[in-house]
């Protein structure tokens, strides 16, 4: 599993401003070279289950120098209240066929308690998929999955914390 988690703010505006963001695909956005194709991704609508998304990468990031698509469905998506008067906000995507990889990706906003701490945290489960071409790219991709959490982090200081 390779997991960040990224601090967003405090209270109720910062979490408000990080569950559009994230439900906006922000951090696909944000990292400079990935992005979600806004014909599958329904800008403007927050993600559904059974939504399809591609996300397009550009493997230059890792040194291949070309441009992937990466077909995505959106699992589950939704917001639930914590115990401690928090909130929560999941999106999670799997791997389609065609994808390098197999598995799930979790974006998830939450907020501690009324007024706490705010995060973002992107964790990935997965594996290559089948066939040979995916499995020598395997080390690539963790390194690609490493830099997105890096390049993460910055988004979140440039998009929501103004730095």
């Amino acid at each position: 599993m390779c997991k960040t988690r990224v601090p967003a703010g405090e209270g109720r505006d910062a979490y408000d401003r990080a569950r559009s963001w994230v439900r906006s695909w922000g951090p696909f956005d944000a990292t400079g070279w990935t992005m979600v194709d806004d014909a599958n991704a329904g800008r403007g609508k927050h993600p559904r289950p059974g939504d399809g998304v591609v996300v397009t990468a550009l493997m230059g990031a890792a040194g291949l120098g070309c441009w992937a698509a990466l077909p995505l469905s959106v699992v589950y998506a939704g917001e639930e209240k914590t115990c401690d008067g928090g909130a929560a906000y999941r999106v999670g995507v799997g791997c389609l066929h065609g994808h390098w990889l197999r598995g799930e990706e979790r974006f998830s906003v939450e907020r501690v308690g009324r007024d706490g701490a705010v995060t973002i945290e992107v964790a990935s489960l997965s594996g290559p998929a089948p066939g040979l071409v995916p499995h020598l790219l395997y080390p690539v991709n963790r390194l690609l999955q490493l830099r997105f959490g890096r390049d993460l982090e910055r988004g979140v200081k440039r998009s929501l914390l103004g730095g």
